[in-house]
């Protein structure tokens, strides 16, 4: 009877220390600044997400719920007695248990690499693709930003379908010319600065020159520098001496702006499926437009605002939320509009600090455009050699 006892006592420290090493290889970690971004719409959960031995967690019936699960006891079934969840919909049937590797579908064993969990009272979370995936939907994550998209498969193919005839089409313009506002507002060290930038474009890729006169107001001060561009030179007014500098630029550069649309072949370095999974096909009253909109982050652009904007590096910009939206004309493919509002946080050595951005930007291609560089400026010019870093070129990159 002695030998019985210490046997189940052994047994019962032996079912201790597994459970608690268990536990304790168990990192979980709380991620409250994960974005998600669910067809196109970024997403707020009650429940903070985890982080299992960097495995990405999600509170199962909130993520169900927001894939289009009815949020109620027949199609996700909790079972106290088990730790276990059954979730149905349609001819679908998981079944899951907290502290379990496989779960099953459609009766099926699948091994996750990660076993659902219990946290925050007991509430079940799972790994967000192995939920998503199997209701037959797209995942995407980005590490820059720390965001997961998840989108209908469908709409993801149909809308990097478009896209591609979209660059297509838009290889073939010449001359073009855009207008752009930029509305920023920065607070850092408890200062608050507003800024409105306005640029004006006018491309004319068949000579191979652009002409850009960027309006700049800060706190009250205004700031206006023109540029001239063509396949060898950019030519830059200074507004402090109102004198003319230049500066070399490379090949490649030259290509990208003059072979195909210049401001459109910016953005084209974010067009990704990172870019395709945030973005949806929205309906439009008439039948002239295509408009695609959603939750997306575009790479190139928060580069270009880091550098010559805030003077900081793109790591030191984090996105919190980014919408945008585009227009197409539907017989050309042709942008035609395009518009976005961005918040983040910016960290630099002084503190962090704030940012909020509204950009709109307007395609214009039926005009017969002429860029011709002043003589005086092309003569008068001092030659700089600036690093890529520069205000100058750094936008290109």
């Amino acid at each position: 009877m002695k030998k019985l006892a210490l046997s189940f006592i052994v047994c019962v420290f032996v079912v201790f220390f597994a459970v608690s090493f268990a536990c304790a290889g168990d990192n979980i970690v709380e991620v409250p600044n994960l974005k998600i971004i669910i067809d196109g719409k970024l997403s707020e959960l009650k429940d903070v997400p985890i982080s299992v031995n960097q495995r990405t967690l999600l509170p199962l019936r909130e993520l169900a719920e927001k894939l289009g699960i009815p949020n109620d006891d027949e199609h996700i079934i909790w079972n106290n007695k088990e730790k276990s969840v059954t979730i149905t919909k349609d001819s679908l049937k998981i079944y899951l248990k907290q502290g379990s590797k496989t779960v099953y579908v459609n009766g099926d064993p699948i091994e996750l690499d990660v076993a659902p969990v219990g946290y925050i009272n007991s509430r079940t979370y799972i790994p967000f693709r192995f939920m998503a995936e199997t209701l037959g939907k797209k995942v995407i994550w980005d590490g820059k930003t720390q965001s997961i998209f998840i989108c209908d498969a469908e709409e993801f193919d149909k809308v990097k379908e478009f896209m591609d005839k979209s660059n297509e089409a838009m290889k073939a313009v010449k001359n073009y010319s855009a207008g752009m506002n930029i509305k920023m507002d920065i607070v850092q060290d408890s200062t608050r600065v507003p800024m409105d930038i306005n640029v004006n474009l006018e491309s004319d890729s068949a000579a191979e020159k652009m002409y850009m006169i960027m309006n700049t107001e800060i706190m009250g001060q205004e700031m206006i520098i023109e540029y001239y561009y063509d396949n060898e030179f950019v030519y830059m007014s200074n507004p402090l001496t109102n004198e003319w500098v230049k500066q070399k630029i490379s090949e490649e550069y030259a290509n990208g702006m003059f072979k195909q649309n210049g401001m459109y072949d910016f953005l084209n370095n974010s067009f990704n499926d990172i870019f395709y999974s945030g973005l949806r096909v929205a309906e439009t009253d008439g039948e002239s437009l295509i408009v695609l909109e959603g939750n997306v982050y575009l790479d190139s652009l928060f580069e270009m605002i880091s550098k010559n904007i805030l003077g900081t590096s793109q790591s030191d910009l984090q996105v919190t939320d980014c919408y945008i939206k585009m227009s197409f004309d539907q017989n050309t493919y042709y942008i035609n509009d395009l518009s976005m509002q961005m918040n983040c946080n910016i960290l630099s050595e002084s503190g962090e600090g704030k940012m909020s951005m509204d950009l709109t930007a307007k395609y214009d291609y039926n005009r017969d455009i002429v860029v011709e560089i002043p003589e005086e400026v092309i003569n008068n010019a001092v030659e700089m050699n600036l690093t890529e870093d520069s205000v100058v070129e750094g936008d290109a990159k």
